[in-house]
């Protein structure tokens, strides 16, 4: 009894030790942001520069594990969990109705008006300080350039009487505010996934076709700090654990075929099981070897096509982020970019009987933990509960933040975040998105009754065949040759798939009732999507690949096959 009191009594000094630990050292940062931030403010200045209005700084602490086995075999990435910290400068000069931003680049999807890096493992208040000041003096220069440019610039084009008076940078409250991890991300699994992933990845040794064949899982766990000269002073986390599988095969006429399998989820406790990865590693096998043996599209075909999975989720990530996206986009001043989604305001762009939400609130759908909810956005805005982005196939809001366009003058809080510890490589860059978006229909079908409308447009327009593409969390996606004769369908390879535009998603064949989450992570950030599990589109434009493999094949066997003979001749 006096062992458990004694065990009991260290655990409960131990965790406190440990959040007292976490205290003294946010207050360090944040005192050192403060320090740094109105000793530049009061002193950054030039002679006949403009001075700035604006700073903040952004620190991310990120802890991250990983590993890697191919074969079987273990490849050492990170195998105690490592800290890595990055900052980010962002600094205006000039006012709020008129500043530097936004003059040859798009201020969120700009890397140099974000001055960024990594700072050492063991970073303390005199380093931060001293990192933030070298930072800031750079960025301050390169700002009071950019806006003496702008200004030059502004006064030489046509500027109309609308945009003259929109404002450069909005104003917004500042906020206090903490948000708490959502489950405590230990880092103790790491001999669990070692040993998994060994045994996982020695599946692919039973295949002898296989070129290579692996395995590997990364974990993340991060805290940002935001602090503004307005006086903002906002902490958030950034959870996220990546799993893939993988394996590589050679066809016949020396082109490579590669197959993986990819699963993102905000728990490393919520990544599928040994069991289930097993299997995962036997189907992804199976799915290279089908593909090397599958006939290649060898015509081209332009009708309707069905498409099944991830891929439709692939294709609303798209439609969101591609280019300007569902977006409040501002047209930099010297930039030739015109048309932006946000033209589209009030006008049809998907179906009638499409809804489409951002709801950065919801953290579960169907079981699934969607690691894309947040509650402040990068900026220090709270975002609305649910803000319709299309209404009944209508665009009526876009993702936007304190950059104003005409349409979405104010910020609506979805500027987010790089990844951190991919920050340093993306240019410490915060983009326009949400976090969960969620498309949701009225009037939908089953899959069965989507594969009879698709053989009957196929039938109406002269085509004996036609095509869906399938994919569940894996690629390369999986396009099925559809008899319409009776149904059956045969794998195919070669053939790549065009992008889908906005004049395609308006006209939608048919789309699913059923609905399928997924959580994307990506170089930018987090986003979960929630989606119909299928739609039926038509005047999709199926080729054969053009591009001819002229590389022989292996001319010596693989070992794998090597070894599989002489158990076969001992047998």
């Amino acid at each position: 009894m006096k062992l458990k009191f004694l065990l009991f009594s260290i655990i409960i000094c131990t965790s406190f030790t440990s959040i007292d630990a976490q205290k003294e050292q946010e207050a360090m940062i944040f005192k050192a942001m403060g320090d740094e931030l109105k000793r530049s403010m009061d002193s950054l200045s030039l002679p006949g520069m403009q001075k700035p209005f604006f700073m903040a700084y952004t620190i991310g602490k990120s802890r991250n594990y990983s590993f890697c086995s191919t074969f079987g075999g273990y490849e050492d990435r990170t195998e105690n969990p490592s800290c890595s910290y990055t900052y980010r400068v962002d600094l205006q000069v000039g006012d709020y109705h008129r500043s530097n931003i936004n003059y040859s680049e798009p201020y969120y999807q700009k890397s140099n008006n974000n001055y960024f890096g990594l700072f050492p493992y063991d970073c303390n208040y005199n380093e931060i300080r001293r990192i933030l000041w070298l930072a800031s003096d750079d960025a301050y220069k390169n700002a009071a350039k950019e806006y003496d440019l702008k200004m030059m610039k502004w006064q030489q084009i046509n500027v109309s009487p609308e945009m003259e008076a929109l404002d450069d940078f909005s104003r917004i409250t500042p906020i206090e505010k903490k948000v708490e991890h959502r489950f405590n991300q230990s880092f103790n699994r790491k001999e669990y996934w070692k040993e998994t992933l060994q045994e996982v990845s020695s599946v692919f040794t039973k295949y002898k076709d296989l070129i290579n064949g692996w395995a590997i899982v990364s974990v993340t766990s991060t805290d940002m700090y935001y602090q503004s000269s307005e006086g903002t002073k906002i902490v958030y986390p950034q959870d996220y654990s990546h799993l893939r599988l993988g394996a590589g095969i050679r066809t016949e006429d020396g082109g490579d075929i590669s197959c993986n399998v990819g699963y993102n989820e905000l728990n490393d406790a919520d990544l599928p099981s040994k069991d289930s990865l097993i299997r995962a590693a036997e189907k992804i096998a199976q799915l290279a070897i089908a593909l090397k043996n599958a006939p290649k599209v060898n015509e081209t075909y332009d009708g309707p096509v069905l498409f099944e999975g991830l891929v439709v989720a692939y294709m609303f990530h798209d439609f969101l982020y591609e280019k300007t996206g569902m977006t409040g986009y501002r047209t930099p001043l010297i930039s030739s970019d015109s048309e932006t989604m946000e033209d589209c305001m009030n006008r049809k762009i998907l179906p009638k009987n499409m809804t489409v939400t951002s709801e950065p609130g919801l953290k579960e759908f169907k079981g699934k933990k969607l690691f894309g909810a947040y509650e402040v956005d990068a900026e220090g805005v709270v975002p609305p509960e649910k803000m319709v982005m299309v209404e009944n196939g209508i665009l009526r809001n876009v993702a936007n933040g304190r950059i104003p366009t005409l349409k979405t003058p104010l910020s609506n809080g979805h500027v987010r975040p790089a990844l951190s510890g991919k920050a340093y490589t993306n240019g410490g860059a915060i983009i326009l998105r949400p976090g969960v978006v969620r498309f949701d229909v009225t009037e939908g079908e089953t899959k069965s009754q989507l594969k009879k409308e698709l053989i009957r447009l196929a039938i109406e327009e002269g085509y004996d065949y036609a095509y869906i593409v399938r994919g569940e969390s894996i690629a390369p996606l999986q396009i099925y040759k559809v008899n319409v004769a009776d149904g059956s369908e045969q794998l195919v390879r070669g053939a790549p798939l065009p992008r889908i535009n906005i004049q395609q998603m308006k006209k939608i064949a048919g789309i699913s009732s059923e609905q399928d989450a997924f959580n994307w992570s990506d170089d930018v950030g987090l986003t979960s999507i929630i989606c119909p599990s299928s739609i039926l589109l038509e005047g999709i434009r199926i080729t054969k690949n053009g591009s001819i493999n002229r590389e022989k094949n292996l001319p010596v066997t693989s070992p794998l096959e090597e070894k599989q003979n002489d158990m076969e001749k001992r047998k």
